[in-house]
């Protein structure tokens, strides 16, 4: 039978809670303070060339791209003409911070598109897509004989199946960053 009389905490009850709250708040603060270094591991892009948002005259033969730290992985680097057409030939080339994407002919003038995908030291995914704009003397545009065009249907590398690839490339790698966060939990 209750008498209606609560009890009050003890010292060392109040002592224990005291103790759990301190603890409690020195994990989350450690958690914080541990979450900045990951994120601090990141490799981001100091510089580009041509720059972003710059003009150009001459044609570049290549992109370089120079991070803060050495990238574990190059997914991809892709410059697109103003028509939309892919103008890099070739893997990129890594070295150390630096990545390098050869470029074929400019044949128009107008705006291109680069865009790139690395995995940082961290394991992270990083990208993003910058433009310039070229305002020089495009090349000629290269005569094609009968025998190198690709067969009507087929694909060349630039169609649907590369976009599916590179969709699935993503894809993956998104789904292991997810799965590693939440291992780390």
């Amino acid at each position: 039978m209750k008498t209606g009389r609560t009890t009050r905490p003890t010292s060392r009850h109040r002592f224990r809670r005291l103790c759990r709250f301190a603890v409690l708040l020195l994990a989350a603060a450690a958690a914080l303070v541990g979450q900045a270094g990951v994120a601090s591991a990141h490799a981001t892009l100091e510089s580009s060339i041509p720059a972003d948002g710059a003009t150009v005259d001459d044609a570049p033969s290549e992109v370089r791209l120079v991070f803060s730290a050495a990238p574990l992985s190059v997914l991809s680097v892709t410059v697109t003409a103003p028509d939309g057409s892919i103008m890099s030939t070739g893997d990129p080339v890594q070295d150390g911070a630096e990545v390098f994407q050869a470029l074929g002919p400019f044949t128009a003038t107008g705006d291109y598109g680069l865009h790139y995908s690395v995995i940082s030291e961290d394991s992270h995914a990083v990208g993003a897509s910058l433009r310039f704009t070229f305002t020089g003397t495009p090349a000629a545009v290269p005569a094609t004989s009968a025998g190198n065009e690709p067969e009507e249907g087929s694909d060349d590398g630039r169609g649907v199946g590369g976009v599916v690839l590179g969709a699935g490339i993503v894809l993956a790698v998104l789904v292991f960053g997810v799965l590693r966060l939440r291992r780390r939990d």
